[in-house]
Order: C-alpha cells, then structure tokens, then sequence
C-alpha cells in the first residue's frame, strides 16, 4: 500500500470515528507505529480540525466534545445520586 493511500484511509476513518489510535493503525496497516505517527503528522500539518492526542488523534470540533460530555454526564446519573447521597450521611457538622 502506498504512504498517500494509507494516510487517506486514515483521515477517512479520523472522519467516521472522530478518533485513532496509533496500535490499532499500525497493525491494521502492517506498519510501524513511529511510520503511523509520522502519517498521523502530516494528516494533522495539512489539516487544522484533527488534533494529536496521546496514543492517536482526534477530530478537534467542539461537538465531538460537547457529546462526550453529555453522554458521561447521563450515564450511571441514578448511581451516581445514590453514591452522593450516601456521601452526604458520611459528613459531620464542623
């Protein structure tokens, strides 16, 4: 596979995923990973909405980031009031 071809393949599944990691590229493509973070540079270098992160890369829009949040803010929600409300009996005057 040619270095254009896979750098492609990559920024295509940047797009679809919003997220990459390094591991799982090299071994899809059957490559080194210091070859995946030098095509991960290049992909960022040409394009300013996908960001390097540790261990891969990221779409930088801020969307992706308010769904992250919003989705880890209503998962577990009933557990986590239980847990604070069993903190809250756990805490002394003074």
């Amino acid at each position: 596979m040619l270095m254009e071809e896979r750098r492609q393949l990559i920024l295509n599944e940047i797009n679809i995923k919003n997220i990459v990691y390094v591991k799982d590229l090299a071994v899809r493509y059957s490559v080194t990973m210091e070859t995946i973070r030098k095509d991960l540079e290049e992909i960022i270098f040409e394009n300013q909405d996908i960001k390097k992160v540790y261990g891969g890369a990221l779409k930088s829009s801020s969307s992706i980031i308010d769904e992250s949040y919003n989705l880890r803010k209503e998962l577990f929600s009933n557990e986590k009031t239980i847990l604070a409300q069993k903190g809250v009996t756990l805490i002394n005057d003074g």
